[in-house]
């Protein structure tokens, strides 16, 4: 959006981007933004968010004005209005909920790899690369072996810690990356 003019400002909740990746990483994306025009604010919290002329006008249409957002970050309080916001949340596990203390386990169990034999985690909640594709190839494979079992077939093996394959090209090519 910054280089179709936009003034952009991403609100990042945590220390950095690319969380999970090597340091490095996340500093090359975050200077190569600034670089491109966008605002990057590490460790900001939205406290609150008002739009005074509000309306549902259909998707994709302005939607009452502009909108004031309050922040919260280590440099103090803000305020700044924007046109629109876009949120993109973060790669978290939404465990709570969903009885596994009954199972004698915590979310803390599920998010370190503690688990019974007799239980898999996928996606977001394994501690395998977070990744979309990722995500869906091990639900695949889990799901098949699930239905080997349940017809009495031989169950392909899970393969443990196999590498997830990774591409920032798309990234590398629009920040100006290179091998």
């Amino acid at each position: 959006m910054a280089a179709l003019g936009a003034r952009v400002r991403m609100l990042v909740r945590g220390g950095g981007l690319l969380a999970g990746h090597e340091p490095f990483a996340g500093q090359h994306v975050t200077e190569a933004l600034e670089r491109a025009g966008v605002r990057v604010d590490l460790r900001a919290e939205v406290t609150d968010r008002s739009r005074k002329r509000a309306a549902d006008t259909g998707l994709g249409r302005i939607h009452g004005g502009e909108i004031t957002i309050r922040t919260n970050s280590p440099d103090g309080a803000s305020m700044f209005e924007a046109d629109e916001i876009l949120v993109a949340t973060g790669r978290q596990p939404r465990l709570d909920g969903l009885g596994l203390e009954s199972l004698g386990l915590t979310s803390e169990d599920i998010a370190a790899g503690r688990l019974p034999d007799w239980l898999c985690a996928v996606g977001d909640a394994s501690v395998e690369a977070p990744l979309t594709h990722w995500g869906q190839y091990r639900a695949r494979v889990l799901g098949a072996q699930i239905r080997a079992r349940a017809l009495g077939e031989e169950a392909e093996e899970i393969q443990e810690y196999v590498p997830a394959p990774r591409s920032s090209t798309a990234i590398r090519s629009r920040l100006g990356g290179t091998d």
